[in-house]
């Protein structure tokens, strides 16, 4: 009896110490792509927008980013109108529906029902910059 005790007391520390390590393994740090994204393509289907075409309408102050922010926080700007949001290391939400994402180097895909947008890491300035022309020509 003091055999089976022994091994069930055995069994039970592995357990938990198999628990207890599987906690500390390294988590996948998606915070660290946190930043604000420009728009660069959308395709649905077989309809496309790509990076010509969004660059022309920045000519004319029309700019859509996305702000992925540390604190699981998001801000989707489409022209001027913000939407906000959530993300975590699954998916992507705004205005209440949640969307696949994915890195590649410095760019941001997000796929929603078949609709695939592309994004380029930017910077606060750029899109400053881009809306700072635009109500100069105004």
């Amino acid at each position: 009896m003091k055999n089976i005790k022994k091994i069930i007391s055995l069994c039970l520390i592995a357990v938990l110490s198999m628990c207890l390590l599987s906690s500390c393994g390294k988590k996948k740090d998606y915070k660290k792509n946190a930043g604000i994204y420009k728009l660069k393509s959308i395709t649905n289907g077989s309809q496309k927008l790509d990076e010509e075409m969004i660059n022309a309408q920045e000519g004319f102050g029309l700019v859509s980013y996305i702000e992925l922010k540390k604190d699981g926080n998001v801000i989707y700007s489409v022209d001027g109108s913000e939407t906000k949001g959530t993300w975590d290391d699954k998916e992507i939400t705004i205005g209440g529906e949640g969307a696949n994402y994915s890195f590649k180097g410095s760019n941001l895909s997000i796929d929603k029902s078949g609709m695939k947008m592309e994004f380029k890491k930017s910077s606060k300035a750029e899109i400053d910059e881009i809306l700072s022309r635009a109500s100069k020509d105004k």
